[in-house]
C-alpha cells in the first residue's frame, strides 16, 4: 500500500479547546506566537502531524475561533480532507460555532468528526444535553452521522478514543488524486537562517518535484525551488492532500502578498467570474448591485457583485452572479469561496466559480442567464458549449481542459459524445471548436476577400494565398485559426465555391476577360518593350506614354504584371525587356560559355558579346546569377 497523507482542519467557537485537543493529540501546542499566549486565544493558523503509522500520516490545520480572524479561518479551511469539528459542553452551540460550520458547508468539506470538549467542567447530565443538541444542530448536514466524542485536554478523557475514531476516517478516505497541474496557496512565509525563504500550504492539486517550473501567481515570476518538505522531512515530491513547505530562491519575505498562489504552470489573473452563489439563513437580503468581501483561499478583496437571474437574494436564496473585484486574483472553475458583509462580521454565504473569465454580462439578457444556468449545473457537453460560444476564435481540447479544470480525457470524450448543434468540431489528435456562426462568419470573410482581390486586380488570374486569407484573422495566427482556414477552405473546393490557382485561392467561375480598350493598352505597352530592344525602359517611362491619370498607372501595374505572369515580359530590377529579348541574350551568354567553361565571361566582354552599354550588361549578368544561371568568382562569371 501507497504511502497516504490527508490533511485534518479543526472549525469551531473562539475558546471552546480546539489549540489544547490537538496539543493533547499530538503534544504540540500550535499557539506559538506572544500574543496569542497573552490573549488565550488562537490568531495565526496552526500547523502539526502525526503519524498514524510507518507510511501513513496527518497533517492538522489549526484555525482561529474568533469572529475577527474568519479570513485566516478560511485561508486555513483551503485543501482539508475533513474537520475536526470542536463544541464546548458548557456553551453549547455559539456564533462561531454556526458560522464555521456553514463555512464547512459551503467549502464543501464532506466528511468528519465532532469533539465535545470541556466535559469535565460540566456534569453528565450536561454532557448529554449538549449531545442532544449537537445531534439537532448536524441533522441532514455532511455531519450527520460524524461520532461525537465526549474529551477534556485537562484530564485526558476520550484523547485515546477521538485517536481511534481520526484512525477509522483516515482509513475510509482515499487521497487526493495527484491529476492536473500544481496549485498552492501560500498562507505562511517565513525565513530560516541559513537556509531563506520557506512557504506553507496546502497542496490543493497536482504534484510538484525539486526540478519542475513552479510560478509565483498573479506576478507570473518563475521562481527555484531548494528543497520540498513535507512534515519537516525532506522529500523528492509532494502532492495533492499534503501540507508542503518549499524552501525557494528568489522570493524574500516582504514581498510577499495574501492571495499568492504557487503553480506548475501560468494561470492568467481575473478581476471578474461568474459564479452560483447560495445565503445563509441570517436574515440577509441582497440587491441586485451589492459591495462584499469575498475569500477563497487566501485572497481577501473587495467584490461588486451584479444579480444576474433575479432582483433579490433573500436567506437561504440562490442567485447567478458576476462579480467586479478590486484586486487580481487567481482563480479556476470550482473554486469555493465565501461572502461576508463589508464591515467583516458576518458570515452571509458562498459560492462556486462557475466561469473564470467572463463576458461582461451589462444588460441580463435571456441568453445570458441561460448559458449561466447552464454552466452552473449542466451537462459536460453543455458547459463545454458555453465556453466555446464566448470565444470570437477558435477553442481546442487542451485549451478547454485547463480552462475548465477537467482532466483532458473527460473533455475528449464529450466533444468525440458530441457538442450543442451550433458547435462545429474539426476531429484533429487536439479537436478545434468553434460555433456555426463564426463558421459562416469566417466563409463570409473568406468571401468578401477573394472577391475584392478579384475586382481590384482584374488582369490577375491568380487569387488570395493562405497567408492573406489568415488575415481575416487579424494579428492571431494561432495553429487553431490555420486548422479552422484549411478546413473551410476544402470545403469550399468541395463545393466547387473555389478552386486553387497558383498556389492561392479564386472564385471557380473566375477568369480574367479583356475587353477592346484593355486588349489595345496591353498591346500598347508589349510594344513599347519590344522596341526598346536591349536598352531596356523603366516602367516611369512607360507610365509616359499614356495620360498621367492615377487610375490609369494604376492599370499599367496590373497590365505588366499579368504580361509577366504570361511570359511575355521580364521584370528585371526596375527595368523590363521582352521575353523574346531575355531569351536571346541569355542563350548567347549560354553558347559563349558552353565554348569557354574555363575561361569564363567578364562583364566587358558580355557587353561586347550582345552589343549592350555597360549598365545593361550588369543588370543582365546580375539577374542571370539570381536565376541560378551563372554564379561568380572573382568578377568572372561561369556556367552553372
Amino acid at each position: 500500500m501507497e504511502n497516504k497523507h490527508l490533511i485534518m482542519g479543526t472549525a469551531g467557537h473562539v475558546d471552546h479547546g480546539k489549540t489544547s485537543l490537538i496539543k493533547a493529540l499530538t503534544g504540540y501546542d500550535c499557539d506559538t506566537h506572544k500574543q496569542e499566549k497573552e490573549r488565550g486565544i488562537t490568531i495565526n493558523l496552526g500547523f502539526t502531524h502525526f503519524d498514524l503509522d510507518e507510511k501513513n500520516s496527518l497533517s492538522i490545520v489549526d484555525v482561529p475561533g474568533h469572529a475577527d480572524f474568519i479570513n485566516t479561518m478560511v485561508s486555513g479551511s483551503a485543501g482539508i480532507d475533513f474537520v475536526l469539528f470542536v463544541i464546548a459542553a458548557d456553551e453549547g452551540i455559539m456564533p462561531q460555532t454556526y458560522e464555521h460550520f456553514e463555512i464547512m458547508k459551503i467549502l464543501n468539506v464532506k466528511s468528519g468528526l465532532i469533539a465535545l470538549t470541556k466535559v469535565d467542567s460540566v456534569d453528565n447530565e450536561l454532557v448529554e444535553l449538549a449531545i442532544e443538541e449537537i445531534n439537532d444542530f448536524v441533522q441532514n448536514s455532511f455531519l450527520e452521522e460524524a461520532p461525537i466524542i465526549s474529551t477534556s485536554s485537562l484530564t485526558g478523557t476520550g484523547i485515546d478514543i477521538l485517536k481511534s475514531e481520526i484512525n477509522k476516517i483516515f482509513s475510509s478516505l482515499n487521497q487526493k488524486e495527484s491529476v492536473g497541474f500544481f496549485r498552492m496557496y501560500i498562507d505562511r512565509i517565513f525565513t530560516v537562517k541559513g537556509f531563506g525563504t520557506v512557504v506553507n500550504g496546502s497542496v490543493l492539486s497536482g504534484n510538484l518535484s525539486k526540478d519542475d517550473k513552479l510560478f509565483l501567481l498573479p506576478e507570473n515570476r518563475e521562481i527555484r525551488i531548494r528543497s520540498l518538505q513535507r512534515h519537516s522531512k525532506n522529500v523528492e515530491q509532494i502532492v495533492a492532500g499534503d501540507r508542503g513547505s518549499l524552501n525557494i530562491a528568489g522570493l524574500k519575505k516582504d514581498e510577499f502578498k495574501r492571495g499568492m498562489v504557487l503553480s506548475s504552470k501560468y494561470i492568467k489573473p481575473t478581476k471578474m467570474i461568474d459564479a452560483k452563489i447560495n445565503l445563509l439563513k441570517n436574515n440577509i437580503e441582497i440587491n441586485r448591485w451589492s459591495h462584499l468581501i469575498l475569500l477563497m483561499g487566501t485572497v481577501r478583496t473587495i467584490a461588486k457583485m451584479h444579480l444576474i437571474d433575479k432582483n433579490i437574494v433573500n436567506e437561504n436564496g440562490e442567485a447567478l452572479v458576476q462579480f467586479y473585484l478590486a484586486e487580481d486574483i487567481i482563480a479556476i472553475i470550482g473554486d469555493k469561496f465565501i461572502l461576508r458583509d463589508t464591515s467583516d462580521t458576518q458570515t452571509i454565504g458562498g459560492g462556486e466559480i462557475i466561469d473564470a473569465y467572463p463576458l461582461h454580462h451589462r444588460r441580463r439578457k435571456q441568453k445570458d442567464v441561460d448559458e449561466l444556468s447552464l454552466l452552473a449545473s449542466g451537462e459536460l457537453s453543455e458547459i463545454i458549449s458555453v465556453n466555446v460560444r464566448k470565444s470570437i476564435f477558435p477553442r481546442d481540447v487542451k485549451d478547454l481542459s485547463k480552462e475548465l479544470n477537467i482532466m483532458e480525457s473527460e473533455v475528449l470524450k464529450a466533444v468525440n459524445d458530441g457538442l450543442e448543434e451550433d458547435i462545429v468540431i474539426i476531429k484533429t489528435e487536439n479537436p478545434v471548436l468553434f460555433t456555426a456562426k463564426i463558421k459562416e462568419k469566417i466563409k463570409n470573410d473568406i468571401m468578401i476577400s477573394i472577391k475584392d482581390f478579384h475586382k481590384k486586380n482584374p488582369y490577375v488570374e491568380s487569387g488570395r494565398n493562405f497567408k492573406e486569407l489568415m488575415g481575416i484573422f487579424g494579428k492571431n495566427e494561432s495553429e487553431n485559426n490555420k486548422i479552422v482556414l484549411k478546413e473551410i477552405l476544402r470545403g469550399f473546393i468541395e463545393s466547387n465555391t473555389l478552386k486553387e490557382a497558383e498556389g492561392s485561392w479564386i472564385l471557380s467561375n473566375h477568369k480574367v476577360i479583356l475587353n477592346a480598350e484593355a486588349k489595345k493598352k496591353l498591346e500598347k505597352i508589349e510594344n513599347l518593350i519590344t522596341k526598346s530592344n536591349l536598352n531596356l525602359i523603366k516602367m516611369s517611362e512607360i507610365f509616359d506614354n499614356f495620360n498621367k491619370d492615377k487610375n490609369t498607372e494604376k492599370q499599367i501595374k496590373m497590365m505588366l504584371e499579368y504580361l509577366e505572369r504570361k511570359n511575355r515580359i521580364r521584370k528585371i530590377d526596375v527595368y523590363f525587356i521582352s521575353e523574346e529579348n531575355y531569351l536571346s541574350v541569355k542563350k548567347k551568354l549560354i553558347n559563349y560559355l558552353q565554348s569557354n567553361s574555363q575561361e569564363g565571361i567578364v562583364l566587358k566582354d558580355y557587353r561586347d558579346l550582345i552589343g549592350v552599354n555597360r549598365k545593361v550588361a550588369m543588370l543582365l549578368l546580375d539577374y542571370f546569377e539570381k536565376q541560378k544561371v551563372v554564379y561568380s568568382r572573382e568578377n568572372i562569371r561561369f556556367l552553372r
